[in-house]
Formats: C-alpha cells, sequence, structure tokens
C-alpha cells in the first residue's frame, strides 16, 4: 500500500544519516513524488510507480541490515516521538476518511480530474481532454503522491486521495516532534493536538478538504524548519541543506503561487549565509540585520501577486496598467517601513509600541476600505467588501455586485480571532526574543516571516482597492492565502520555542488551546465526525452497469433539483468527459432568484450531449418534464444514467439506476 511507504522509506533514511524519522518522513514523501514526476515528463508516470517500489524495498534491506548490525542505533534513530505521532495520525485519517469524497478548492477542474488522468492513463497530462488543457499549466506535485498511493491500492478510491493529502500536510509538520523526548507524554500529546489543530487553519472546511493551499503552506514551514537547522551549529549540515533545497523544488510548482513561497525560502535562506559571513563585528559596526529579511520577503510578496498582475491588466489601457504597478510599488514602500519599525521595536524592547503599531495596521486596512468603497459605489457598499475580506468568517459565500448571503451573521467572530491572533504572535515573539544571543538568526527570521505575511496583507489589499464590483469575485480567493500565512507564521514560532525547550507543559497547553481555537472559527464539527457522501466511485459504478466508458468524445449533462447551485465537483466525477449543468433552482418555479426553465428550452439544452445523469430530482420536476423521457413518468429515477436519443425528437432513455440507496450530495450534507 502506499501510503505505507513513508515508513520504510523514512526509517532508512533516518538509519543512513544518522538524522530522525520525523526529519526524513516528508523528505520521504518528496523523493517519491519527484520520481514519479520526471517519469511522467520522459515517459509515463508508470515508471516512477516501479522505481518507487524498488526504493521500498531497498529501505527494507537496510533496515534489516540495520538491526541486526546495531539495534539500538536503529531504535533511537526510528522508535521516535515523530515515528509514534505519525502512527497515530495513520490511524485517525484511515478512521476519518473511510467513505470520503474527494472534495475541495479547484477539486472540481484541476486536482480531481489530475488524479483522475494520472490513474487512467498513467500519464502527467499529455492525454487530457481540450476542456481540460489548462490543467497542464499546474503541476500535479501532490496529485503524484496521490497517484502514487492509488496504484498501489486495488482500486480508485476517494478516501485514499483524501489520506494522501492528510498525510502529505502530517509529515511536513512532524518535524516538531523532534525534540519531544521519549518519556515527555504530556508535551507530546499536547503538541500531538497543536499539529492536529494547525491542520485545520482553513477557510473552507478543514481537513475535510483537499486543499492545495495549505499543502503548499505546510511545505513552506518544512523548507523553513531545515533552514533553521542548517545553521544550528557551527558546521552547515548537508543533509539538511538537501531537504531544504527538496522542499523548494517542490514548492515552486506545487501551484502558481509556490514560486513566490519558493523564492521567500531561498531568501531567508541567503540571508542565514549572509549573516553567517557578514554578521560579526568589523570595524567596530556590524550589518544591520533587518534591512536583507525584509527585502527578500518583500520581494516575494510581490513576486506573488505577478501572476495576477496579467489578468488585471491584460486588455487595459497602460495607464491603467501604471496606475496598478505604482499602487504595488508603494505597498511595497509602505509595508518595507513598517517591518522596518517592528524590528527596530522588538530590539529595543519597545513591546507596547510593537502591539500597537502591529493592531493599527488591520485597523487601518479596514477603516481605508470602508472609506474608498463608500465613496466610490456609495453608502453600505464597504460591509459587501469588507465581508469578502474577512471570507467565510463572516459566512458571505460570493458576490456578485449585488447580493451578498447571509447578511444576517455578525463580524463578532473575526474581530474576537483577529485581535487574539495578534496577541499570541506578539506573545510568541516576545518568547521568541528572550532566547540567547547564540541563537540571534532565530530572532531575525521570525521578525522578516511576520513582516512577509504582513506585505502578503498589504498586497492584497491593494488588489481590493484596485478592483471594481464585478471583479471581486476574483479577489475572495485572496482569503485562502491569509489562512496559509496565519498557518505558517503560528507553526514557524511553535517550532522555533519547542526547539529551545522554551515551552513548558503550562504554556504548551495554552499554544494548544490557541491553536483549536484558530482551527474551529467556522466551528466545524466535521473536523471530529467524517462527512459521507458520494464520490467519483459511486457515479462511476453507475457507467459501469450501463456498460458505458467515458471518453473525452463524450459530452454529459447534469440535473439535480435539490442542489440550487449546481454540481462544481460532477466535472470529476465523470472525467474524462466533458460535463455540463444549470443550477438546480432553474427547475422549480418557487425559486426567488432564477427564472424557472421551460421543458423546451431544457430540451433544447440537452440536446447538444450525449447522455443526462440525474442525482437527485423532487417530484415537481417529474411533473414538468416527464414528457422528455421515453419511458414517462415512472423511469424518471434518482442516481441513473441516460441516454439522449435524437432521432426524431430528443428523448432520454434509461441505462442505468445505481443499485445502492442514494447518498446525500456535498452541498445538502453542509
Amino acid at each position: 500500500m502506499g501510503l505505507l511507504a513513508v515508513f520504510p522509506l523514512s526509517a532508512a533514511l533516518a538509519v543512513l544519516t544518522k538524522k530522525k524519522f520525523e526529519e526524513m518522513s516528508f523528505f520521504s514523501v518528496c523523493v517519491i513524488i519527484i520520481n514519479i514526476i520526471l517519469s511522467g515528463i520522459f515517459g509515463s508516470t508508470l515508471y516512477g510507480v516501479y522505481v518507487n517500489c524498488l526504493l521500498i524495498a531497498a529501505s527494507v534491506v537496510i533496515c534489516i541490515r540495520s538491526i541486526r548490525r546495531d539495534i539500538q542505533g536503529f531504535k533511537s534513530a526510528v522508535f521516535t516521538s515523530g515515528s509514534f505521532a505519525l502512527v497515530l495520525f495513520y490511524i485517525i485519517a484511515a478512521a476519518m476518511y473511510s467513505g470520503f469524497a474527494l472534495i475541495g478548492s479547484d477539486v472540481d477542474r484541476v486536482y480531481g480530474p489530475q488524479i483522475a488522468n494520472m490513474w487512467m492513463n498513467d500519464d502527467l497530462g499529455g492525454k487530457m481532454p481540450e476542456w481540460a488543457g489548462s490543467l497542464l499549466y499546474v503541476a500535479p506535485v501532490v496529485p503524484s503522491w496521490s497517484y502514487f498511493c492509488l496504484k498501489l491500492w486495488p482500486d480508485y478510491s476517494d478516501g485514499i486521495c483524501m489520506m494522501s493529502y492528510f498525510i502529505y500536510c502530517v509529515t511536513a509538520l512532524l518535524p516538531i516532534f523532534k525534540y519531544v523526548k521519549r518519556n515527555e507524554w504530556i508535551k507530546f500529546l499536547l503538541l500531538f493536538g497543536a499539529v492536529f489543530s494547525l491542520l485545520n487553519i482553513n477557510y473552507e472546511e478543514s481537513i475535510s478538504v483537499y486543499y492545495i493551499d495549505t499543502a503548499t503552506a505546510v511545505t513552506a514551514i518544512f523548507g523553513l524548519f531545515m533552514i533553521l537547522e542548517v545553521y544550528k551549529g557551527e558546521k552547515i549540515d548537508l543533509v539538511y541543506i538537501i531537504e531544504a533545497a527538496c522542499s523548494l523544488i517542490i514548492i515552486s510548482v506545487i501551484k502558481r503561487v509556490g514560486g513566490a513561497a519558493g523564492f521567500a525560502m531561498t531568501s531567508c535562506l541567503s540571508y542565514l549565509t549572509f549573516e553567517r559571513i557578514f554578521g560579526y563585528r568589523r570595524a567596530g559596526k556590524k550589518i544591520r540585520e533587518n534591512i536583507l529579511p525584509t527585502l527578500c520577503f518583500l520581494s516575494a510578496s510581490i513576486t506573488s501577486c505577478g501572476f495576477g498582475l496579467y489578468k488585471w491588466t491584460n486588455g487595459q489601457d497602460s495607464l491603467k496598467a501604471s496606475y496598478t504597478g505604482v499602487l504595488f510599488f508603494a505597498a511595497w514602500y509602505v509595508t518595507g517601513v513598517i517591518c522596518w519599525l517592528l524590528k527596530e521595536l522588538i530590539d529595543r524592547k519597545k513591546y507596547i509600541w510593537f502591539a500597537v503599531l502591529f493592531s493599527a495596521i488591520p485597523t487601518s486596512c479596514f477603516a481605508l476600505t470602508r472609506w474608498y468603497f463608500d465613496r466610490k459605489y456609495g453608502n453600505g457598499y464597504s460591509i459587501k467588501v469588507l465581508r469578502i475580506f474577512g471570507g467565510v468568517l463572516f459566512n458571505a459565500n460570493e458576490i456578485d455586485g449585488k447580493v451578498v448571503r447571509h447578511w444576517n451573521q455578525t463580524p463578532f467572530p473575526l474581530i474576537v480571532l483577529v485581535i487574539f491572533a495578534i496577541g499570541l504572535i506578539i506573545y510568541m515573539c516576545y518568547e521568541v526574543k528572550n532566547i540567547n544571543d547564540e541563537f540571534e538568526n532565530m530572532k531575525n527570521i521570525s521578525v522578516a516571516v511576520i513582516g512577509g505575511y504582513m506585505a502578503w496583507l498589504f498586497m492584497w489589499f491593494a488588489m481590493y482597492l484596485y478592483h471594481n464590483r464585478e471583479e471581486l469575485n476574483y479577489v475572495y480567493c485572496s482569503v485562502r492565502y491569509m489562512c496559509a500565512g496565519s498557518m505558517t507564521i503560528y507553526s514557524f514560532l511553535l517550532y522555533v520555542l519547542v526547539r529551545k525547550d522554551k515551552l513548558r507543559n503550562n504554556k504548551l497547553l495554552f499554544f494548544t488551546v490557541a491553536a483549536l481555537f484558530m482551527s474551529t472559527y467556522k466551528y466545524q464539527e466535521d473536523i471530529f465526525i467524517a462527512k459521507f457522501c458520494q464520490g467519483r466511485k459511486e457515479y462511476t459504478e453507475v457507467y459501469e452497469m450501463a456498460g458505458l466508458n467515458l471518453t473525452a468524445n463524450d459530452k454529459i449533462f447534469y440535473i439535480d433539483t435539490e442542489n440550487r447551485y449546481g454540481s462544481e465537483y460532477f466535472p470529476y466525477f465523470s472525467f474524462p468527459a466533458l460535463a455540463g449543468s444549470i443550477p438546480g433552482g432553474r427547475y422549480t418555479r418557487f425559486s426567488r432568484q432564477m427564472e424557472q426553465i421551460s421543458l423546451e428550452e431544457l430540451t433544447e439544452v440537452v440536446s447538444v450531449y450525449d447522455y443526462v445523469f440525474i442525482d437527485s430530482i423532487t417530484n415537481e420536476f417529474k411533473q414538468n418534464y416527464y414528457q422528455m423521457f421515453a419511458g414517462g413518468i415512472d423511469s424518471i429515477k434518482d442516481n441513473s444514467l441516460y441516454r439522449v436519443n435524437k432521432d426524431n425528437c430528443v428523448k432520454l432513455e434509461l441505462l442505468a439506476t445505481g443499485d445502492k440507496e442514494y447518498i446525500s450530495n456535498l452541498w445538502r450534507l453542509e
């Protein structure tokens, strides 16, 4: 089973490098991913599976030899707190993801079809249908790990995909257990709870979704962990450099915005190098530590917005493009000044002024947003923007310039969360500052990481000022990066404190509860209780019953009257066929915002498709559209597949019906 490959590979690497198991676990996952991608570039991804299987076999041999030669050395390297934590995480994942569907941001038309394509064709993307051509521009990093796990499983499984994603994230945070001794059970349990909670700092639905932005954040966190370990002693450790470089490779291609995170990590490593070379006193002067890291992280922030810059200015005149550039550089300058002030305040132990300045930043952003949008679009419009700025903390799921859902929600939870998070980060910075001078690098990098995150906030705020109301839907995605940034900051500072044994159990309990609070701001019951729902397998079983093997040339129409806004995931469920649908609210006359579609209009829509899949429909649908069905009203059933017969007039012929009780779809579970 591919998911278990982490154990022999990590154990063998730990023995060979004389490191601990938890330091090698994420690196072993990266090795598997790189092998899959390289084999896919030069041939078939199946070759990468074979290579990885050979590595696993070799790792088992190495472990057996190590046990025979030095059983105590093997135990000290492998039987650690991190390996025990990973076993517990595996048990939790197996219990939690059984029956899960593969859902999450961009799963519908990006990562879900990517995994399905790799599993079906052993190909990175060259055999993708035309409608999924954009997927070729998204590197299948995490999907490659899911693909490897699926190839060593008897059949395609959404649950295995979700487990692979979860294990990817867990192994990246596992090095934090390196500094927990075997007999420190209380500390182990508290850290275990903190790590599990950190994985839930997500603007969607915590760890119940396949969320690449969280994967990006944990990859950056692992890279920062390794960068700190590189310069731990007087000598530079080559193993940590290789691991840091590996994480840089992974994060730079994990998605478009990953390149910026990779640049930030490279800058951080470069800063440490400059600090080691030039950071000593020369001629009675010491080079200032705050300039280089601030510039590095600010540059990374601007790079992170580069992929969106073309979208904003494409098709517009050069004057508007220049406005955008001026706005970015202004935000860059302001953030640089603030980062410098924060560094100076911490160096001079002006913690109260640090707190005031740090708290004033989001307050100023909110105030400026309200003034700008109310002046431009009228009183009250800024509330819409602030709701989007706060993301789903306000339960404002979408904005179209006119309508914002869930107007009755209060911003109080967000205000509490922001104040709490800021206070927590300031307190952690205070703890980090108390570390002795031998670890000056950690203090400087900590401030630089926080400064980089602030730069992100300023850059996204610049986008808000530039965008008009029709473009705000695109800007809504900024919330995911803010959550990922929060996770990165918290994990990084927690690692620094645990690394220097600054956290006693009473303080660690506080940080664990704080992480739990930050992770449950949406009050997600699915953190502890699995949500069972239909996944790809439940749909493909119906296709198999009908004797249908969908290809890229097929077109299938999706109908679900229970889902008001249509299914975002059906393109993945029906891959590689081209899927289409209309909002479920158009099938009923009781929809307030949608005009009911007539029988003639629906017939015209369906006529361009080859098949129709009915997920769940009401009796009203049967009464309104039964004339479309060749078998009459009795042939209209849930979870059924129909062929579109276009010989004389468009008629839907029943091919197959799911043989097990219909399981509620994704949206109605919420």
